[in-house]
């Protein structure tokens, strides 16, 4: 009986760099500017409509879609990134236009449970 080969050996360096890689090389996207160029507008236009029913010093909640829409343009640009920046800026648009409501809800949710728990005198 002959000495039999382990099954457990590592192979050699020089045959571990001829096996294939395990996920493909990112495929640069040659319309990656799109989706960010058409939520810059929007958003700021989504910003304006809402804007309009509030203060101020309310303002600076707009910062997140627009932070949002910086991301999107800061994404790689490989086509699996393209629906990354499709969904940061749609979000973002979605922020940008529900933010006064969304604060004015925030504040009257506060105000009604105040007034029903007592902490609010006439």
């Amino acid at each position: 009986m002959g000495i039999q080969p382990n099954p457990y050996a590592q192979p050699p360096a020089e045959a571990l760099a001829t096996y294939p890689a395990y996920a493909p090389a990112p495929v640069r996207d040659d319309w990656w500017w799109v989706p960010p160029a058409l939520f810059t507008p929007l958003v700021l236009l989504c910003a304006y409509l809402d804007f309009r029913a509030l203060p101020l010093g309310f303002a600076f909640g707009y910062l997140v879609p627009v932070a949002m829409v910086v991301a999107a343009w800061l994404t790689a640009r490989t086509v699996r990134r393209r629906p990354l920046s499709l969904v940061l800026g749609a979000l973002a648009c979605v922020f940008a236009f529900l933010y006064a409501k969304l604060l004015f809800a925030a504040v009257m949710l506060v105000f009604f449970v105040a007034l029903l728990t007592g902490n609010v005198q006439a």
